[in-house]
């Protein structure tokens, strides 16, 4: 790392003292004293930048696979004197996950497919060691889960149509404990395993397209940077849209494995009119505009009815034994759910420049519960009610950093068969994310969340509470830039 950043800050020097070399024609672009990493994060707005950003992008798309965990530790060690007698007690934890992720996206005149998966392993281990009692416990989790939204339109002229949305998510978490929980001296073990699951499904229909217009942020932000370096000069619309055609395709050149930059390079000079022979260090600073961390960029409004259904289910299997009175007990617990809804939304995104994005959306849900357990004869069935606004703000900070903001409003309003009167619950979530890439493909993400809750009547008392949670995550990716 240290190396790297050595050669990086070597280059930059060498580029600012060879000011009179960057342009074939002699004109001066750059004056000693002026900053890469400044001039790298101006984005001066080109003045084609509405025209392009309405582009729509031939047949395209990418896929992706990252590596992602985290590894967390705490503990506590007290002492009690008092009485003639000393007491002590340790508590130690440690938790982490590690998961894989997979992404596919393609979109073209007629059809959008995205699909988002992972599988995640997560461990928890906690101690507790006091003078009279002890116990320990040893949690893992296995973690699978999909999401597939499919969008078709009627024509590449109509902005309706037909959209099918499929979330599976399951769950497999197997517990280990043992101490003496009942402080009488007597080793006890508690051993138990969870499977959830979940399958939902929506079918529905819609007008508008809410594109992935990435590869024209890129094509524009490259242009801009060959044209401040002296490469190109007031470059066409034409030209532009071939670009960000050029670049959705770079996916596909990762995937031919010999000299794949080259080619990829080569193509991109052509249709910019880049000559082959052009300074090493402005064609540098060029090409490096593909490695800008800018986000998943999209453009455009669209609103959909949907109704769907969505099938719960809970397995718990449980095993408590002790090892002086050689006592055993084994039971299991079953529950099945279905959830029937209709729920209409609306989404609107704007990139406002090459660096910022804004985006809004509003939805309205109507849920039917009928929860019911194979080994209770109670059944509860009651209707949760739901209105939504979420707001996504999206500002890249360096050319490799990006800080994402989202913050959801939710009012929900709940009641059944057998409550006594009708729950309301005002949500506020929010959520922050700061991406800082090491490396072309690896980045270090700082999430801050945030969530206040507020129910009333809750059993005849309202209930408000607050949460928050941070982390730090490593993630690395193999592919695609576009993630």
């Amino acid at each position: 790392m240290i190396r790297t950043l050595f050669f990086r800050t070597l280059i930059v020097v060498v580029t600012l003292l060879s000011v009179q070399q960057l342009s074939g024609q002699g004109t001066q672009k750059w004056k000693v004293g002026d900053s890469l990493f400044v001039q790298q994060t101006g984005f001066n707005t080109p003045s084609l930048f509405k025209e392009m950003i309405n582009y729509r992008l031939p047949d395209w798309g990418y896929q992706a696979i990252s590596l992602d965990g985290n590894l967390n530790g705490n503990g506590t060690m007290q002492y009690f004197d008092g009485n003639g007698e000393t007491n002590s007690s340790y508590n130690h934890t440690l938790d982490g996950f590690i998961r894989a992720n997979f992404t596919k996206y393609a979109e073209s005149e007629l059809r959008l497919f995205d699909l988002k998966s992972f599988i995640q392993f997560d461990l928890n281990s906690h101690k507790l060691k006091e003078t009279y009692n002890r116990n320990s416990t040893k949690k893992y989790g296995l973690v699978l889960n999909g999401a597939m939204d499919y969008y078709k339109w009627k024509s590449a002229e109509d902005d309706r149509f037909t959209v099918q949305n499929v979330d599976v998510d399951i769950q497999y978490k197997p517990s280990f404990n043992s101490g003496d929980f009942n402080y009488n001296g007597d080793e006890n073990q508690l051993d138990y395993a969870t499977l959830d699951y979940s399958l939902k499904y929506k079918l529905g229909f819609g007008k508008g397209r809410l594109r992935n217009v990435t590869p024209v942020i890129y094509a524009i932000r490259f242009q801009e940077r060959s044209e401040y370096a002296g490469l190109t000069s007031n470059s066409s619309l034409e030209t532009l849209q071939s670009l960000a055609q050029q670049f959705s395709k770079l996916d596909g050149y990762t995937k031919t494995g010999y000299r794949n930059e080259k080619f990829f390079w080569n193509d991109v000079n052509r249709i910019a009119g880049i000559e082959n022979n052009s300074s090493v260090f402005a064609t540098n600073y060029v090409q490096e505009s593909i490695f800008e961390t800018i986000g998943v960029r999209k453009e455009g409004r669209r609103s959909s009815v949907k109704a769907g259904i969505e099938f719960l289910g809970n397995h718990r299997y449980i095993l408590e034994s002790t090892t002086t009175n050689n006592y055993n007990s084994y039971y299991r617990e079953v529950a099945n759910h279905s959830i029937y809804s209709i729920n209409a939304n609306f989404e609107a995104y704007s990139n406002k420049s090459l660096n910022t994005q804004i985006g809004h959306e509003v939805g309205f849900d109507v849920s039917f519960w009928d929860l019911s357990s194979k080994y209770s004869q109670d059944f509860i069935d009651f209707t949760i009610t739901s209105l939504f606004y979420k707001y996504d703000y999206l500002k890249q900070l360096a050319d490799r950093m990006v800080f994402q903001l989202s913050n959801t409003v939710t009012g929900q309003v709940a009641g059944g068969r057998y409550y006594d009167s009708t729950n309301f619950a005002l949500m506020n979530s929010l959520n922050t994310n700061l991406y800082y890439f090491l490396e072309k493909s690896t980045v270090v993400r700082f999430n801050f969340n945030y969530m206040y809750t507020n129910i009333e009547p809750f059993e005849e008392y309202s209930l408000s509470f607050h949460a928050y949670s941070t982390s730090i995550t490593i993630q690395h990716f193999f592919g695609s830039r576009f993630w």
